[in-house]
């Protein structure tokens, strides 16, 4: 992974790029297509070109860290996880670790684990909410995150 380089060291016009994804939350949309979408935030200063460039270079920064022999912990790509923020709780499979987010799938808000030991041993959760689409959870936001080891919820409960 030595010849990816993180955001803070992007050359000027790629970093800026990065942040006006990062800015419109778009990084679950930018990654999950060809970054043909980026047109829509692109302006005279950042042209699309560059924050395809972008997606593309972030694509390939989360492969390459999937793929590390360095252990992510429980932070990799296709972990099921119970995460704990400052404010919500929230299950889901990680599809993707980017360098200030984690991007969620089968994804739900855990409203009320109930109990948090019998939650993560048997997978009883007292109130679920689950979310139809991909969700970002900020990292700067988590306090840990935990692998569930159960059937991700995907009912309302």
């Amino acid at each position: 992974m030595s010849h990816l380089h993180r955001p803070e060291s992007l050359p000027i016009s790629l970093h800026a790029a990065y942040e006006r994804i990062s800015g419109h939350g778009a990084w679950s949309a930018a990654l999950a297509s060809d970054g043909n979408h980026c047109a829509d935030l692109a302006d005279d200063d950042i042209p699309a070109e560059l924050l395809k460039a972008c997606v593309l270079w972030m694509r390939e920064w989360s492969a390459e860290a999937a793929k590390s022999s360095v252990p992510m912990r429980v932070m990799k790509v296709g972990a099921d996880v119970f995460i704990r923020t400052v404010t919500h709780n929230y299950t889901g499979r990680i599809s993707m670790v980017l360098p200030d987010a984690l991007l969620l799938v089968d994804a739900a808000w855990i409203a009320c684990s109930g109990r948090f030991h019998n939650a993560l041993k048997d997978g009883d959760l007292d109130e679920v909410e689950p979310i139809p689409g991909p969700v970002e959870i900020m990292r700067g936001a988590i306090i840990d995150v935990t692998p569930w080891e159960h059937p991700l919820p995907r009912e309302q409960a």
